[in-house]
């Protein structure tokens, strides 16, 4: 069994000499890094048109796996070989330990996508070659492995996970997660949780009941929370537009009642006030009440 690792490169500098060395170096894993395009989606569709690996596994050039992570990848594949993903365990508290193969589960996910099958990223599975074919990450600034990830659960039909952490990720300043919010990056986010709706839907899968709430609150509460970061005041304007619109878009079939009450009303009325009294003060009242019991006791 072979695999490719395919790392996509802003630069060479000491995180991306950290990360390679965590891949290690055996005859049987093909290492394949794309320095100098961008985006990132652009990096990886041309590592994956070069990836001859029977597996393929995607690393940000500023994380690592764990000691002991190839062994666990050939035991998951070995232990499960009718499966088309397997995924393991992240972690943001680096150095990693060595990781062994514990408990691990097969899951049928050819009509329902369970919570802890979404909640996981694009690096926190492998992917059997054959299902990726023809599949291509999109040009956005921010969400294109989340939607890429998410079409390859779609054509899934059973997937094998473990807890044991193979990943590390590492949070600092100059990420691409931690950039200055821009009109671009925000429409992004926004329009990737959009598309991932519409394909989730037209592929005849759905989502487990608590993914759905999870999604519903990504929807409503991204204005309300991030796109306050966005600086200039009439890009900032301009998202929120975005956001009213992929409201009105959104198929809100499967989200909860008051999910889908909330988004109809904000789409017709486009109300910032309204949106910030109805996403953005629950969480205002939560935190302000657990403050007060905290110091209460």
């Amino acid at each position: 069994m072979r695999l490719s690792v395919i790392i996509p490169v802003l630069r060479r500098d000491a995180f991306f000499v950290e990360c390679r060395a965590s891949v290690g170096d055996d005859p049987d894993v093909e290492v394949i890094a794309i320095e100098g395009v961008s985006p990132v989606g652009r990096a990886r569709n041309e590592a994956l048109s070069r990836a001859t690996g029977d597996w393929i596994l995607f690393v940000d050039a500023d994380d690592l796996l764990a000691p002991g992570w190839l062994t666990v990848v050939r035991g998951m594949i070995a232990r499960h070989p009718q499966v088309d993903m397997v995924g393991f365990g992240r972690s943001e508290k680096l150095p990693l330990e060595p990781c062994v193969l514990g408990d691990d589960r097969e899951i049928d996910v050819s009509e329902t996508l369970p919570d802890d099958i979404v909640d996981r990223y694009l690096w926190q599975y492998a992917y059997r070659r054959d299902l990726l074919r023809e599949l291509h990450f999109t040009e956005f600034v921010r969400g294109e492995d989340r939607l890429f990830e998410g079409e390859a659960l779609l054509r899934a039909r059973r997937v094998a996970v473990c807890e044991a952490v193979l990943y590390g990720y590492r949070q600092h300043a100059a990420s691409a997660m931690h950039a200055l919010w821009s009109r671009q990056n925000v429409s992004d986010e926004i329009a990737w949780r959009v598309a991932w709706v519409r394909k989730l839907t037209d592929s005849g899968k759905t989502m487990s009941r608590r993914a759905w709430r999870e999604m519903g609150l990504y929807l409503l509460e991204y204005i309300p929370y991030d796109g306050r970061q966005v600086v200039d005041p009439s890009e900032r304007r301009a998202v929120r537009e975005c956001w009213f619109a992929a409201l009105a878009e959104v198929d809100k079939r499967f989200f909860s009642a008051w999910q889908r009450g909330v988004m109809r009303l904000l789409s017709v009325t486009r109300s910032r006030v309204l949106a910030w009294v109805l996403c953005r003060m629950p969480f205002e009242l939560k935190r302000r009440t657990m403050f007060l019991r905290r110091h209460r006791t």
